[in-house]
């Protein structure tokens, strides 16, 4: 029972990474990883029985969230710089 509500709380986290990663990040996600939209678009939605995979798209959601944010502080120093 208890990794049933682990499990909950994992799909809860994942969907709220999704809904707050920055501009740019998801389509970052589906060029850099081997997800596609629909399997995504699924997990979200309904879950899924494998903890590993959830795990795998919410570290992958952060990769894809912190490249996007480091590039984006990047360009920010160039336009505050001029």
């Amino acid at each position: 029972m208890a990794e049933d509500k682990e499990k909950t709380e994992l799909h809860l986290k994942l969907i709220e990474a999704w809904e707050n990663m920055p501009s740019g990040a998801k389509n970052l996600l589906y060029k850099n990883t081997d997800w596609v939209k629909q399997n995504v678009a699924d997990i979200l939605k309904n879950g899924r029985k494998d903890e590993s995979t959830l795990e795998q798209l919410l570290e992958d959601i952060k990769m894809a969230s912190d490249e996007i944010a480091d590039d984006i502080n990047k360009s920010n120093e160039i336009v505050q710089a001029l």
